[in-house]
C-alpha cells in the first residue's frame, strides 16, 4: 500500500469527522458566518487547484438564493478586485491556508477593509486563517500525498456554509448522514479494481478527458487536476455540452475518455456521450449510477456502477475511482503515485 493509497483509503474516516464536528461542535462557526454574511450584496469563493475544484458547486448552490461566484484566485488577484462590491464575503478556500496567490488575494482585501473574509483551511494556525473574520476548519488531518482528503472534506465543508446561509432544508450533513456517504467512500475506495483495469484500457492513450455536468464537474475538473499531477499525463476536464461543440474532433484511439454519469438530471446525457466516444474509437470509462439505462461494456467501452447518490453528494464518491486511476497510470509510468517532482504541494510562489 502506497501513501497516496493510504490517504484515498482515509477519506471516509474523514468525512465522517467534518459530519460530526459541523453537526455539533462547530455550530458556533457556522452562526458567525450567517451574521457576517447577512446583507451582503455577494459571495465569493476563490481559491487554487482542487480547493477552487471542491467550491465549485457550493458557489452554484448558492447563486440559487442570493448571488454568488466563484473564481480563480490567481486571476482574481490581477484582475478582478477592482469591481469588488463594498461589503461581499470573500471565501478564501486554501487546505494549506498558504498558497500564494489566495493568501495575496486576502492580504490585499484585508488591507483595502471593504470586504469580510471566510477562510476555509486545514490549519488554524495559518496565515491565511489569521486574516478571517470567521474560520471554517476543514478537519482533514494530516495528508502525506496531493489532495485527497483536503478536496473531500473542503468540498463538504463549503456546503455546510452554504446550508448556514440558506433557507434549503436539505441540508448537506443531513442528506450525507442519512445516505451514509462516508460508508459508501470507505467501499469504493477499498475497491481498486475497477481503476487497474481503466489504466489497462487507456494504456495506448497520449492523453485523457474527464467529462462531466452539474455538480459533478467538479470531480471531474479535480479528477483531470490529479492525473497530471500523479501520473504526469495530460487530462482535460470539461462539460459535457462543451466537449460536443469542437473538442469532439480528438476522439480516437489516443484520447481516452472518463465520463461520469450519476443520477441526476443530465445522466442519461453523459450515457450516451460515453456510448457514442466508445464508438467513435476512443477508450471510454463510464462511471455512473442509478438502475436505468445501464449500457453494456464493450471493447471500447468499461463501466463501473456506484451506490445511488443525491445529485449533490456524488462528486465525493465519483473522485474516489479517478483517484485510482491516476495511482494505476502513475506506477505504469514508473512514478510513485500522489509525489510531484516538480510541483510542490504548498504552492507559495506566484
Amino acid at each position: 500500500m502506497t501513501t497516496f493509497g493510504v490517504d484515498i483509503r482515509a477519506q471516509g474516516a474523514a468525512i465522517r469527522r467534518v459530519l460530526e464536528c459541523y453537526g455539533k461542535a462547530e455550530s458556533g462557526r457556522l452562526a458567525e458566518s450567517r451574521a457576517l454574511s447577512a446583507g451582503a450584496p455577494r459571495v465569493v469563493f476563490a481559491g487554487m487547484g482542487s480547493s477552487l475544484s471542491a467550491a465549485l458547486p457550493a458557489a452554484t448552490r448558492l447563486a440559487r438564493f442570493q448571488p454568488a461566484s466563484v473564481v480563480e484566485a490567481g486571476e482574481f488577484l490581477h484582475y478582478g478586485t477592482e469591481g469588488i462590491e463594498p461589503g461581499t464575503i470573500l471565501v478564501l478556500v486554501s487546505q494549506s491556508g498558504r498558497s500564494a496567490e489566495t493568501l495575496a488575494l486576502g492580504e490585499q482585501m484585508r488591507a483595502a477593509g471593504n470586504v469580510r473574509i471566510v477562510t476555509v483551511t486545514n490549519d488554524v494556525d495559518s496565515p491565511l486563517a489569521g486574516l478571517a473574520d470567521v474560520i471554517l476548519p476543514i478537519y482533514a488531518g494530516s495528508e502525506m500525498t496531493v489532495s485527497t482528503k483536503t478536496f473531500m472534506t473542503t468540498f463538504a465543508v463549503l456546503h455546510t456554509f452554504v446550508d448556514a446561509l440558506t433557507a434549503d432544508p436539505d441540508t448537506f450533513v443531513a442528506a450525507a448522514i442519512a445516505r451514509d456517504l462516508a460508508g459508501i467512500i470507505d467501499t469504493v475506495a477499498a475497491n481498486f479494481e475497477p481503476a487497474t483495469r481503466a489504466a489497462e484500457h487507456f494504456r495506448h492513450c497520449h492523453s485523457l478527458v474527464v467529462v462531466a455536468r452539474g455538480p459533478s464537474f467538479s470531480a471531474a475538473d479535480y479528477g483531470a487536476l490529479i492525473i497530471k499531477e500523479t501520473a504526469a499525463m495530460p487530462a482535460e476536464a470539461m462539460p459535457g455540452g462543451s466537449f460536443r461543440h469542437g473538442p469532439m474532433e480528438i476522439v480516437g484511439p489516443g484520447v481516452g475518455l472518463v465520463v461520469l454519469a450519476p443520477t441526476g438530471r443530465t445522466r442519461d446525457l453523459c450515457v450516451r456521450l460515453a456510448l457514442e466516444t466508445s464508438e467513435l474509437g476512443s477508450p471510454t470509462w463510464l462511471i455512473g449510477s442509478g438502475s436505468d439505462a445501464r449500457p453494456a461494456p464493450s471493447a471500447g467501452l468499461l463501466t463501473t456502477w456506484l451506490p445511488d447518490l443525491p445529485e449533490r453528494l456524488a462528486p465525493l464518491v465519483l473522485s474516489v475511482p479517478i483517484q485510482g486511476l491516476a495511482a494505476a497510470l502513475a506506477v505504469s509510468n514508473g512514478r510513485e503515485p500522489g509525489v510531484l517532482k516538480r510541483a510542490q504541494k504548498i504552492t507559495d510562489i506566484q
